[in-house]
């Protein structure tokens, strides 16, 4: 009943959580994690100093895009999502330095190959809701050179 009165009023895809809204929004919270993390370094807390910044802000971004996830009702882009943000997060926390195209490929089979075949083969869009996580892999990459500055 409520999404027919936003199909009426025109305001509809104003409601759709995307796989972009998630990686943004885990984007976000894990800047925001690292800078509190690395303040929190220099006032003493003994946690920042076991656990590196980029460490904690990989984790918490993860954590806070699966609660938007959930929060958003938990339809399939936003599942596909968080499993995607989940593999890059462990291959990075493994220490695996590849290309992010061949971490892409490699979390792509994974994901498809085994837990989208577990959970019944989910169909439609499957490769849409992870392109924002392809696009901030890439950023990821392009700001580790040392030519490419991003402010």
């Amino acid at each position: 009943a409520d999404w027919d009165g936003f199909r009426a009023t025109g305001v509809a895809h104003l409601m759709a959580i995307s796989g972009l809204h998630i990686t943004m929004f885990a984007w976000l919270a894990g800047a925001l994690v690292a800078a509190g993390w690395r303040r929190s370094a220099r006032w003493g807390w003994p946690l920042a100093r076991w656990l590196p910044a980029p460490v904690a802000a990989r984790v918490g971004g993860l954590l806070v895009a699966t609660g938007y996830a959930l929060f958003s009702g938990w339809g399939v882009p936003a599942q596909r999502t968080v499993l995607m943000l989940a593999s890059f997060g462990l291959l990075q926390l493994a220490g695996l330095r590849w290309p992010w195209w061949l971490n892409w490929l490699a979390a792509a089979i994974f994901i498809g190959l085994l837990i989208y075949q577990l959970a019944g083969g989910m169909r439609g869009g499957a490769g849409c809701g992870s392109l924002g996580v392809d696009a901030g892999r890439l950023l990821a990459q392009l700001r580790r050179r040392r030519d490419f500055v991003c402010y």
